[in-house]
């Protein structure tokens, strides 16, 4: 794949953040996403629900139409380094947040 994976991440980042934001805490605590009217109810959370299964799909996708083993191991190892960015970076904010609580607690 040509597209670095960093551009990908924060692609599907921004994207994902954008659906996560419409989630209404009554749509959430409905538990409505599980019976037949969840389009009426749970709107957005069957529109994230939409695109985690349309992102789900695009990586099987891509992995499984390259003909040869090769190229479906470096796709694999494309679209695990694509995740990695997403975990480090949740990493980093978890240690920014650690910190910050750990200076108030020295203030207090």
């Amino acid at each position: 794949m040509e597209v670095d994976p960093k551009i990908i991440a924060r692609q599907l980042a921004l994207i994902d953040s954008e659906l996560f934001k419409k989630i209404t805490r009554s749509e959430f605590a409905s538990i409505a996403w599980t019976k037949p009217d969840k389009q009426i109810k749970t709107p957005n959370i069957v529109e994230m629900t939409l695109h985690f299964n349309q992102v789900s799909l695009w990586v099987s996708r891509e992995i499984l139409s390259s003909a040869s083993t090769k190229k479906r191991f470096l796709k694999i190892c494309h679209f695990i380094a694509v995740a990695q960015v997403n975990e480090k970076k949740e990493e980093n904010l978890k240690r920014k947040k650690r910190k910050k609580e750990d200076n108030l607690k020295l203030i207090q």
